[in-house]
């Protein structure tokens, strides 16, 4: 079974620079790693990942990080993931063990902006097998 240490939130520009990570074991914005306010992202967090189906607690909750991080910020589009950690595998050592890029998979990403009206918008980023077809005969 996964444990909560195993989601969190990462927050990027669309042009791939991080921008924050959710918890933030510093302290910051989710409070110190072994507070309640850090046990609650992570328990939040988990949750979600259990749950990608439900698009619109995901959507709210997207756009209420973006938010936060686009406030006073000249980023104006940002891409939220929520982000799994691959079981490690005990057979052997393989690249997830050692905590490189192959240790994490996207459950949910999203693209999160603000548009002229100063609204937060959110976009669901989904394969292409999931979109709807295009008809190339228009």
């Amino acid at each position: 079974e996964e444990v909560e240490d195993d989601h969190f939130l990462e927050v990027e520009t669309v042009e791939g620079a991080s921008v924050g990570k959710y918890p933030d074991s510093e302290g910051r914005t989710t409070g110190l790693r072994g507070g309640f306010r850090y046990r609650r992202w992570l328990a939040l967090m988990r949750r979600m990942a259990m749950n990608v189906e439900n698009d619109d607690y995901l959507a709210e909750f997207s756009r209420a990080v973006g938010a936060n991080q686009m406030d006073g910020d000249e980023n104006k589009r940002l891409v939220l993931r929520l982000v799994r950690r691959v079981p490690l595998d005990l057979s052997g050592r393989t690249d997830a063990d050692e905590g490189g890029p192959n240790a994490y998979v996207p459950v949910y990403s999203a693209d999160v902006w603000r548009d002229d009206q100063g609204v937060i918008r959110v976009h669901k980023r989904v394969q292409a097998s999931e979109a709807a077809p295009v008809d190339d005969d228009s």
